[in-house]
């Protein structure tokens, strides 16, 4: 995938929400230890209600690269520091850079 070469962390943003379906808040709020359990529960900041799924074992695993890699620990966030307004900004750029027409 494109993004796993240029943009590791976004690459886990997108893989996470296309498992999930979560909006960009609720995603920026996950942990390491959440993911590693494959099954999310989240408390949408949106509705404030509980939302529960299961990570695909190829998002887990990736995640599982990317820890190792970075030296990642189980509280932190997995997104810490990062702007919803990032987010949509490197998503923008991943999707100009493979020809799609993007605002």
């Amino acid at each position: 995938m494109y993004l796993d070469k240029v943009a590791p962390k976004l690459s886990i943003y997108w893989r996470i929400g296309v498992d999930t379906g979560y909006r960009v808040s609720d995603i920026l709020s996950i942990t390491y230890d959440m993911a590693f359990k494959g099954h999310l529960r989240v408390l949408e900041r949106k509705t404030k209600k509980v939302r529960e799924t299961v990570l695909s074992d190829e998002t887990t695993s990736y995640l599982a690269l990317y820890r190792a890699n970075n030296g990642k620990f189980d509280g932190n966030l997995i997104f810490e520091g990062v702007t919803r307004q990032q987010i949509w900004k490197g998503i923008r750029e991943a999707g100009r850079a493979i020809g799609l027409p993007c605002l």
